[in-house]
C-alpha cells in the first residue's frame, strides 16, 4: 500500500472508527508483527498465509457476530441513558415548571447559538441545559420561591451559600451515572464567571471553564432577564457591560444570532387542543390561579396528563398561546 503499511492502516481504522472489527491476514508472521498489530491495530484475530478458506471463513462470522455484540450494547446503553433523562426531565418538569420552562427556552436559544459557534458535539450541550437545574432537588421549594421573587434581595448569607452549591449537587448527582460525566463537568461550572471568580471555588478561569458551561451561563443570565420583560437586545448590551463575568466572544455571538423580532402570540387555543410538542408562549394556570406549566416549556406526555387533570377538577385559564409552527 503506498504511504502506509497494514498495522498503521489499522491503527488509523481503531483512530477513526474504533467500533470496527479489525481482522489482519499477513504474510509476516514475526512475532513483532503480531504484537504491532494487537497493540497499535487492536486487531480481533491476527492471521498468518496461508490461511484456509475455512478458517479465513469462520474469523470473518465471529467478527461479525462480535460487531453485532458491540453494536447492540451500545444501542442499548443509549436507550437507557436517554430513557432514564427522560424520566428525569419529565419529574423536574413536574416539581418545578417555572425552572423547566427557563430551561427549554435555554434549549431554543442554545440550538442557534452552537450553530453560530459551530459547536459539532452538541450532544453534551443539549443534555447540560436539560439537567442544569437538577440540583434544585435539594433545595427546599420555599427557598427557591423565595429567590424568585421581589423578596431575593433579602436573603440570608446562608440562603445564599444554599442557592450556590446547586451546581455542585447537580454535578455530583450527574457524575455517578455513566457516560455524563462531561456534562457533570458542565453544569458543576455553569455559574463560573469568566475570569475565575465565583463557584467552585478554584483556579479554573477563561477558556479552562468548560464551553459549555461558559454557554450556558450567557443563556441562563439572558433568559433570567428577558423574564423581567428586558428586550434581548438590552439584556445583551448589560451582559456586554461584564466582559468578567460572560465570556465575551459567545456574547457576541448571541447578539448577532438571538437579537431578532419577538414570537407573536397568534390564536390563543384552548387546553383541549393542546399536544405534545407544542411549545407555550404563556403560562399555563388553574382557575383558581395555581401556576401548571411555565411560558417557554414545550409540552410532554407527563405534562400533557397533568394539564387535564387539572382542567377535569376545576378548570385552567384560556385561551394558552404557544408558538407558531412556520
Amino acid at each position: 500500500m503506498p504511504g502506509m503499511n497494514g498495522i498503521q492502516l489499522l491503527s488509523l481504522i481503531s483512530e477513526k472508527a474504533p467500533e470496527t472489527v479489525r481482522v489482519m491476514l499477513t504474510g509476516n508472521s514475526g512475532s513483532q508483527t503480531a504484537i504491532e498489530a494487537v497493540n497499535k491495530g487492536h486487531v480481533f484475530p491476527f492471521l498468518t498465509k496461508p490461511c484456509a478458506p475455512d478458517w479465513l471463513t469462520s474469523v470473518v462470522r465471529a467478527a461479525i457476530k462480535q460487531n453485532e455484540l458491540v453494536t447492540a450494547e451500545k444501542e442499548l446503553l443509549q436507550s437507557t441513558l436517554h430513557g432514564s433523562i427522560k424520566v428525569l426531565t419529565d419529574i423536574m418538569a413536574l416539581m418545578d415548571p417555572e425552572a423547566c420552562g427557563r430551561g427549554e427556552k435555554v434549549r431554543d436559544d442554545l440550538h442557534q447559538l452552537a450553530g453560530q459557534l459551530k459547536v459539532t458535539d452538541f450532544g453534551e450541550l443539549d443534555l447540560a441545559a436539560m439537567l442544569a437545574s437538577i440540583g434544585e432537588v435539594a433545595v427546599p421549594r420555599a427557598l427557591l420561591k423565595k429567590a424568585r421573587s421581589d423578596r431575593a434581595d433579602t436573603l440570608t448569607g446562608q440562603e445564599r451559600d444554599i442557592l450556590n452549591r446547586i451546581p455542585l449537587v447537580g454535578a455530583d448527582l450527574l457524575k455517578q451515572i455513566p457516560r455524563l460525566k462531561n456534562v457533570a463537568r458542565i453544569i458543576r461550572y455553569q455559574n463560573k464567571n469568566f475570569d475565575g471568580s465565583g463557584i467552585p471555588v478554584d483556579a479554573v478561569s477563561r477558556h479552562e471553564i468548560p464551553l459549555g458551561a461558559r454557554i450556558l451561563r450567557v443563556l441562563t443570565e439572558l433568559v433570567e432577564l428577558e423574564a423581567k420583560e428586558m428586550p434581548t437586545f438590552r439584556a445583551i448590551e448589560t451582559l456586554q457591560r461584564w466582559p468578567n463575568l460572560y465570556d465575551p466572544e459567545i456574547v457576541g455571538a448571541a447578539a448577532a444570532c438571538l437579537i431578532k423580532t419577538s414570537s407573536t402570540q397568534k390564536g390563543g387555543i384552548a387546553a383541549s387542543e393542546l399536544r405534545v410538542g407544542h411549545v407555550l408562549l404563556s403560562d399555563i394556570v388553574s382557575k383558581d390561579g395555581v401556576l401548571i406549566v411555565s411560558s417557554g416549556n414545550k409540552i410532554s406526555s407527563i405534562i400533557l396528563e397533568k394539564i387535564k387533570n387539572f382542567v377535569d377538577l376545576g378548570g385552567v385559564q384560556e385561551p394558552i398561546f404557544i408558538k407558531q409552527v412556520e
